[in-house]
């Protein structure tokens, strides 16, 4: 377990229309217990930290299924959280994508991206985006953002990666008008 990470969480609303409730509450808290010597982070600690670096690292065209669990975290239906820590888990994901090539130097901090299976965009432009990353005590906010537009109906995903160094994991993943609370790994909320 992470430090400053706590293996519960409270996380229900996925979209911006829960907002609402979300700042009635005004904190969502990444850990719902407090453990001694663990530190609990908001969202709003995480909106207002200064962007941290964002290390583009790979783009590539995935086509595989299933993607492993122990390194995709599905947000929807079609759209599932990337993140690696390990060599084992890159030449897991390298499986279902060759093109990424081979790992950074993963000590640095850990890979994270978004797979969207979109199908192909008739634009040819590249469908998402990591645009930002805000952390706090090792807890990451992950801005990003996918190309509108017309697609062909085929199970194509575009996968992007970045390296994000002082990370231990993506607690929110901000895709503009939406918002995803990923589980804690090892959390009995799923």
């Amino acid at each position: 377990m992470a430090p400053g990470l706590c293996n519960r969480a409270t996380r229900r609303a996925t979209c911006a229309g829960c907002a609402p409730s979300l700042l009635a509450a005004s904190l969502l808290l990444l850990g719902s217990c407090q453990a001694p010597g663990r530190r609990v982070v908001s969202v709003e600690q995480l909106q207002t930290a200064a962007p941290a670096p964002l290390r583009p690292v790979a783009r590539a065209a995935v086509s595989g299924l299933p993607l492993p669990a122990d390194i995709a975290m599905p947000l929807t239906s079609r759209l599932w959280l990337i993140e690696i820590h390990t060599r084992r888990q890159w030449r897991r994901l390298r499986q279902l994508a060759p093109a990424i090539g081979p790992p950074p130097d993963l000590d640095r901090g850990p890979v994270v991206g978004l797979l969207w299976r979109c199908g192909q965009p008739l634009s040819g432009r590249w469908p998402v985006r990591l645009r930002r990353v805000r952390i706090v005590d090792g807890a990451a906010l992950l801005e990003a953002r996918t190309l509108g537009g017309s697609f062909l109906l085929d199970t194509t995903g575009y996968l992007s990666l970045a390296q994000i160094p002082g990370a231990t994991r993506v607690a929110v993943v901000d895709l503009g008008p939406q918002r995803y609370y990923p589980p804690v790994p090892g959390s009995e909320h799923r």
